[in-house]
């Protein structure tokens, strides 16, 4: 194969992977907190119900 072709499809690959990070940063930040608020809410929950078991 041509080494010019294989330039170009490394040069596209390389101006993908920058395009498609701009668009997957934000939606792994927004991931990241629910992913925060759903350990926090499973978190109170089993403090919750080990402290009703206590107090039993």
């Amino acid at each position: 194969m041509n080494p010019v072709f294989w330039f170009l499809i490394i040069v596209a690959a390389f101006c993908l992977w920058l395009a498609i990070s701009f668009i997957f940063i934000p939606l792994g930040a927004i991931l990241l907190k629910m992913m925060k608020r759903i350990f926090n809410i499973i978190n109170y929950e089993e403090k919750e119900s080990e402290s009703k078991e206590k107090e039993e």
